[in-house]
């Protein structure tokens, strides 16, 4: 038997389509099913992918955040301590001053005390001279 003879006789066309159309169409079902999964996760991946991105996104923008409030707060705080810190030279001055004044007053002290007690006409020139410290009559009549 030949080829052509062989073909044509045995099965008519309408029967071998008949046995591969069901074939073919199970073929395609599952062609399209596996591309409907693959396809299905990919999209899932995807997702996932897009949402741990969103996710990062939105913490390192927190941490963005956190970082300018520390960085403000940082730069608040070294105000605060230079200003601490000039307040306590102004304390400093002005109390090195004041013990600087209280010391020239202690020194004075003598003098006034001779003053006040010569302005009362109890001492004598001699008793202020023979006075130790640095009072004279003088003094006590600029002091006056």
């Amino acid at each position: 038997m030949s080829h052509d003879q062989k073909f044509s006789s045995e099965k008519p066309i309408e029967q071998i389509w008949e046995i591969l159309t069901p074939w073919h169409q199970a073929k395609s079902k599952a062609e399209s099913s596996i591309s409907e999964a693959v396809e299905k996760a990919a999209t899932s991946g995807m997702l996932d992918i897009q949402n741990e991105l969103e996710k990062c996104t939105e913490e390192r923008n927190d941490v963005a955040d956190v970082n300018q409030k520390l960085i403000k707060n940082h730069e608040m705080w070294r105000e605060k301590v230079k200003e601490a810190k000039e307040r306590e030279v102004a304390s400093m001055k002005s109390m090195n001053e004041w013990v600087l004044d209280l010391e020239e007053h202690v020194l004075q002290l003598p003098s006034s005390i001779l003053c006040i007690v010569w302005g009362n006409r109890r001492m004598s020139r001699k008793t202020v001279k023979k006075a130790k410290g640095p009072s004279t009559y003088e003094q006590c009549m600029l002091i006056r």
